[in-house]
């Protein structure tokens, strides 16, 4: 069972910090007549394995991190869908808003990673990790 949350949202009244890096979407989000559904994801999901024993798919339907498969659907920068490995997208993350920042101000700030056929060995692009924009209050 879905569970379904509805929030109203005044002119303006909607700021994001984004302070990080996000990789996936929102499930099932849809915006009409000034409300927003946001269907909570379920708390684990079971994802095929493939040859290698590594579980592969998408991030999105996932509500805790920690249930992510070993290999993430990305699409690469030359736009074929693979999968990147989930401890090569969480290496260096940043431990709160301001070393986000710290680090989106920094000489490069994108950083690339491998992305992988399902079988999590054949290379077939790179995935390009930037920082998003927003801002963080430098207090």
């Amino acid at each position: 069972m879905k569970k379904t949350r509805t929030i109203i949202l005044g002119a303006g009244a909607l700021s994001a910090v984004v302070a990080g890096i996000a990789v996936g979407s929102i499930a099932g989000t849809s915006v009409a007549a000034g409300a927003i559904d946001v269907v909570t994801p379920p708390a684990s999901v079971e994802f095929p394995l493939n040859a290698a024993g590594q579980t592969y798919g998408s991030a999105a339907a996932v509500s805790d991190p920690a249930n992510e498969p070993e290999l993430i659907r990305v699409l690469a920068s030359n736009g074929v869908e693979g999968y990147a490995l989930k401890q090569d997208l969480d290496a260096d993350m940043a431990a709160n808003p301001h070393e986000a920042l710290a680090a989106s101000r920094s000489a490069n700030p994108q950083r690339t990673v491998a992305v992988y056929a399902q079988d999590g060995i054949t290379v077939i692009g790179e995935f390009v990790i930037s920082p998003s924009e927003g801002s963080v209050s430098e207090d």
